[in-house]
């Protein structure tokens, strides 16, 4: 839920260097946060299988 919150507070911030909406900027950030999440839950997974 923290990568979620940062990920949407970074996209907010990212005012002055896009000419997005804000709905879009808050989108760009949360999905990146989100999969970085789960990219390192996948990755946390197979190393404690092996």
């Amino acid at each position: 839920m923290a990568v979620l919150i940062l990920g949407l507070f970074i996209g907010a911030i990212a005012t002055p260097f896009t000419e997005l909406d804000l709905v879009y900027r808050l989108w760009s950030g949360a999905f990146p946060g989100l999969s970085a999440v789960g990219l390192f839950e996948v990755g946390s997974q197979k190393k404690s299988d092996a």
